[in-house]
């Protein structure tokens, strides 16, 4: 199932993260209403070789924070969603440099197997 292409929701319930689809579906128009629990965040950027790695957190927080829909016109959401950001940054957040091709998908299954 395909949760979405462009457009997420990232939720923490009882100290698990979920993803959820939203009814704001991208180009491909497949999207779920369902969520799932998340382990990992990847930061992608295009690179020489497939590679994950750690970042300083502040770093993570910096790249999540620039792809974060921030409710501006309500302070206490804003102080929330921020919050919720700088917890996954220190928690299960990556970056993944990857060569634009199918093989990067069985590197992360790959990673994601030895690293639990």
């Amino acid at each position: 199932a395909i949760i979405g292409d462009e457009h997420i929701i990232l939720r923490r319930q009882n100290g698990q993260w979920t993803v959820h689809g939203t009814p704001w579906p991208g180009s491909n128009f497949a999207v779920s209403p369902g969520g799932v629990p998340l382990s990992r965040v990847y930061l992608i950027h295009h690179d020489r070789c497939n590679r994950a790695y750690r970042q300083p957190a502040s770093a993570n927080f910096s790249d999540l924070l620039a792809q974060t829909f921030l409710p501006r016109w309500n302070g206490d959401a804003l102080c929330a969603v921020l919050s919720r950001v700088g917890d996954l940054a220190q928690e299960c957040t990556q970056k993944l440099g990857f060569v634009n091709t199918p093989e990067v998908i069985e590197y992360v299954k790959s990673f994601d197997s030895h690293t639990g």
